[in-house]
């Protein structure tokens, strides 16, 4: 393909030699007056507002043309006024290539300015927008595309497909936003996700203004858009350290201080009773409780290091499989039915599900198994861990959650509701009292990979 740059030399050219033709024709071969001096202009506009001052060359070549060959034919009438002609040619080469050169300065500068736009929102990681309400068509910056992660060879931004990058769960606040902002003529301002092609996510911050027609209706809306994702890990890595230290904390003055002061007095009381029999009570008494000071400091070390290592993708079925032979010991039923189920998730998820499995051995003493399944939603899937046990009753349903309930460490449930809520997921519990517990995770689409075997 003829790029523009060689299409502009090749008509400079053709119409340059055109001229000298014409020169040649009417004077040395025909002899006569020469004719149509009016398109000698077409070469000299030409040439000069393309090449600036290296284009004065046509006018001049075309006028030491036309001087020679009226002296060649000795028709010097005709180089008298062909004089005054050529005065008015470098007149007006010289005031196009100053015209092409100051047209040019402000090309540059625009260009200067356009690449100094592009590189300020690529450094701060915003882009510009606008939408046409009527058609429903989005105009993107080149860094709006980078930032959705899309190419714009292969994306055609639309009302309808800019939703298709939310999460579902999202939409509707979206929508809302939007509606509200067209209605009232206020200012649109709002944080949500966007899923990317890879199965990544993250956090833009939107704010837009609404444009009206004549008639005062909403014709438009132009706003940019933030990539804000890292800061908001280091604001969530800032409340989840505010929270771990204040859980640590919390430990540290309260229940350790508890545990120590049980285990102590039950060493006591076991020094001093007299009976094998009571000593044996105590003794087994102390050692129960400083199981539970070891169980309760791992279980702040694991809260404690939640968000710290990257999420990774995590098979499910395998981190199950590990917890068989603990359930089997117990004379329950292991009854994992996870196919391959893949999350995207902190590796505290293993922690996570332990917790689970562990809080029904104690819990539920009279189970006949323990069960992992999957169920599928529109927008995720819900990962089941149920027991035949006694079930929680529905004023226990969300306190067994919190921090510090339950006859062991306290921290157990409370970890699991913690932990999937850094990794963007939720817990239930919602079995039957009475026919055993069941908690469900929720798991948003974008954070799954699964395939359900036949």
């Amino acid at each position: 393909m003829v790029k523009w740059k060689d299409k502009r030399l090749l008509i400079t050219g053709l119409t340059t030699i055109l001229a000298l033709g014409s020169i040649i024709h009417f004077h040395l071969i025909l002899g006569v007056t020469l004719v149509f001096t009016h398109f000698f202009y077409v070469p000299i506009l030409l040439s000069t507002y393309w090449y600036g001052r290296r284009g004065m060359i046509v006018p001049i070549l075309l006028i030491i043309a036309l001087m020679i060959s009226n002296l060649i034919s000795f028709d010097f009438e005709a180089f008298i006024e062909d004089v005054a002609r050529s005065s008015i040619m470098l007149l007006v080469g010289f005031v196009m290539s100053r015209v092409s050169e100051r047209d040019k300065e402000h090309i540059r500068r625009l260009e200067e300015n356009e690449q100094t736009l592009k590189e300020a929102q690529r450094i701060g990681q915003i882009g510009n927008w606008e939408w046409n309400i009527k058609d429903n068509s989005l105009k993107w910056s080149e860094e709006v595309y980078r930032i959705f992660g899309v190419e714009q060879s292969d994306f055609v931004p639309t009302y309808d497909n800019y939703f298709l990058m939310v999460p579902e769960e999202e939409r509707e606040r979206i929508r809302s936003a939007i509606t509200r902002s067209l209605k009232n003529g206020s200012v649109l301002e709002i944080d949500h996700k966007i899923l990317l092609k890879q199965g990544a996510m993250k956090v833009v911050h939107q704010r837009g203004e609404v444009v009206l027609d004549k008639d005062g209706r909403p014709l438009k809306m132009m706003g940019i858009v933030q990539d804000i994702t890292e800061r908001m890990k280091i604001e969530d890595k800032l409340r989840m350290a505010n929270k771990k230290l204040s859980l640590i904390t919390s430990i540290s003055r309260h229940d350790l201080k508890n545990m120590i002061t049980s285990i102590s007095g039950y060493l006591d009381l076991g020094l001093r009773a007299e009976k094998e029999e009571k000593r044996r009570l105590y003794l087994e008494k102390a050692i129960l409780n400083l199981k539970n000071l070891q169980d309760l400091i791992d279980e702040a070390k694991d809260f404690q290091d939640i968000g710290i290592r990257e999420p990774e993708w995590i098979e499910v079925r395998k981190i199950l499989e590990k917890f068989r032979p603990k359930v089997e010991e117990t004379g329950r039923l292991f009854d994992n039915r996870v196919d391959e189920l893949f999350v995207f998730c902190d590796p505290s998820l293993e922690r996570i599900l332990f917790n689970l499995v562990d809080n029904s051995l104690r819990h539920a003493k009279n189970a006949s198994f323990i069960r992992f399944s999957v169920a599928l939603k529109e927008n995720g899937i819900v990962l089941i861990c149920e027991d035949d046990g006694p079930g929680v009753v529905f004023e226990d349903k969300e306190e067994i959650f919190k921090k510090g309930v339950g006859k062991n460490t306290g921290l157990g449930l409370f970890f699991v509701k913690e932990a999937l809520k850094e990794c963007d997921m939720t817990v239930v519990e919602n079995g039957d009292y009475g026919k055993g517990a069941r908690f469900e995770i929720f798991i948003p689409s974008y954070k799954v990979r699964y395939k359900k075997s036949n």
